[in-house]
């Protein structure tokens, strides 16, 4: 019998806080796979780069750059971000009581140090996809690196933090469906150590972060307008100028619920710990979260008279409290996800003309752009400017013949994207570049290419052929600007017709 042949491998590997080093794995070269080419792919398969949000019904505004390597929606978020000594503890324990939802406490500003670790990486070298470039020789080689990638460790920093229960982790309970979070009265600190003895500079650094790696949450912020009495409470009587920090830590916070936009919701202490209507303002927040048939009859009061003592009192929240993924904003301005907008294309096969989809879309004080929802449609990542005229992007629509010899025949039509203005006649650049904030209406408009890049339109066969397309091509419109930079305006779902 001929003898095994041996690899041995040395593999060094550092990540965070855990290390370790020259680890040797032995494997027997007849027990490893052969590799497999990859399967040729279908006009008609999703591609692995998409912006499938699989939580919708939880972030419907979120932007999600998925690839194989990571789903940065696949995990639902929910953060309370306050201050000392305004009631988070309470209000912490009484989202716990919400049904499949799972907060922690104060981890003395873990985001920061998780936001160290995935900066830390340089991302410098961003590709035309908004990835990071691939090193093909020297000490600092790798493959590309897809938009979004470094979410996935960024939420297990965070998933390892806020664990299920021990008893539901033996007995292997799916907990991916859980709401997990946490609350903070640190999320503005620059120590490492979460003293609160600083605050970071630019205080939108720490809410870009949340909102580009942790793209599917939700944000409470909560005040307490009385920073005199707060000021004097034993947590910061020992501070100078407490009052006057906690007014400067105020107006962050309430900055920072703006730039979170429709993700967050804005709460005072002094309103929902009344004791004649507080209780309603949390059924209110409830009904925000998307949930139903969850009635809060009283407020939890925990650290009563500066202690750290527990409020025993039991809350029922009702037999039919669920999660159901309704929109409600209490000022209106976020109802529900924009209602997709389907649109058959048509296109004549012997001409080049436009068409230009009738639907607009504008933002006030912001630019408008339009993306794919899928990488081997079209462009998934944003440009600024572009360029003018007929040199668009690049579209890749399948298409399928029928009502001809060549029925059946499966294409992949190639056809310009380009976005129209409806305050500057025939003006048209790239579909994904934005420009000015000036406010306008955007159009998307698509267009076959030349036979060049189109070459089964020489083939006879398809002669008196009708290509459909067999499953319709998403578009998304975004804006460009802050605040709500990239969130979403609406989608376009277009079926294509070429004769």
């Amino acid at each position: 019998m001929a003898s095994r042949k041996h690899i041995t491998i040395g593999v060094s590997i550092v990540f965070v806080y855990l290390a370790v080093t020259n680890l040797n794995i032995t494997l027997h070269s007849n027990e490893v796979a052969k590799e497999q080419p990859p399967a040729a792919a279908s006009p008609t398969t999703r591609s692995a780069f998409n912006t499938y949000n699989p939580n919708a019904q939880w972030c419907p505004l979120a932007v999600c750059r998925n690839s194989p390597v990571c789903q940065p929606c696949r995990r639902r978020f929910l953060l309370l971000i306050s201050t000392g000594r305004s009631g988070s503890t309470s209000l912490m324990r009484m989202l716990n009581m919400l049904p499949g939802v799972r907060m922690g406490g104060e981890n003395f500003n873990h985001l920061r140090a998780i936001r160290t670790m995935v900066e830390h990486f340089p991302t410098k070298r961003i590709d035309d996809s908004g990835g990071i470039y691939h090193y093909d020789t020297g000490p600092f080689q790798h493959e590309g690196i897809a938009p979004a990638t470094l979410a996935c460790p960024a939420q297990l920093a965070i998933e390892a933090i806020v664990p299920p229960p021990r008893r539901d982790q033996e007995i292997g309970f799916d907990d991916s469906d859980t709401i997990i979070g946490f609350k903070t009265i640190r999320f503005f600190d620059d120590d490492e150590y979460g003293t609160m003895d600083s605050v970071i500079a630019d205080e939108k650094i720490p809410i870009d972060f949340v909102r580009k790696y942790f793209p599917c949450s939700r944000v409470i912020v909560n005040i307490r307008s009385n920073t005199i009495a707060q000021g004097n409470s034993n947590w910061f009587s020992h501070r100078k100028n407490s009052t006057g920090v906690l007014d400067d830590m105020n107006k962050r916070l309430v900055r920072a619920a703006s730039r979170f936009g429709p993700m967050a919701h804005l709460l005072r202490m002094e309103e929902w710990t009344d004791k004649m209507s507080g209780a309603a303002e949390l059924n209110e927040l409830v009904r925000w979260l998307g949930f139903e048939n969850c009635t809060y009859n009283q407020v939890l009061h925990d650290h009563k008279d500066s202690s750290f003592g527990r409020d025993q009192t039991e809350i029922f929240l009702g037999p039919h409290c669920r999660f159901v993924g309704v929109h409600f904003d209490p000022d209106g301005a976020l109802a529900l996800a924009p209602e997709p907008v389907r649109e058959t294309v048509t296109l004549h096969a012997s001409n080049y003309s436009q068409f230009t989809i009738p639907r607009k879309f504008s933002a006030t004080d912001s630019s408008v752009y339009f993306v794919a929802s899928e990488s081997n449609v079209g462009p998934m990542v944003k440009v600024w400017w572009g360029k003018n005229g007929f040199e668009g992007d690049i579209l890749s629509v399948p298409l399928v013949a029928s009502g001809c010899k060549g029925r059946g025949k499966k294409v992949v039509a190639k056809m310009t994207g380009m976005q129209t203005d409806g305050n500057i006649k025939n003006e048209r650049w790239q579909m994904n570049a934005a420009r000015s904030a000036v406010n306008r209406n955007h159009s998307l408009s698509v267009g076959l290419r030349r036979s060049l890049l189109n070459q089964w339109l020489d083939d006879p066969k398809i002669e008196g052929c009708t290509f459909k397309s067999p499953v319709p091509i998403q578009i998304e419109a975004r804006r460009w600007h802050d605040p709500d930079a990239e969130a979403l305006l609406g989608k376009l779902v277009l079926n294509f017709v070429v004769y």
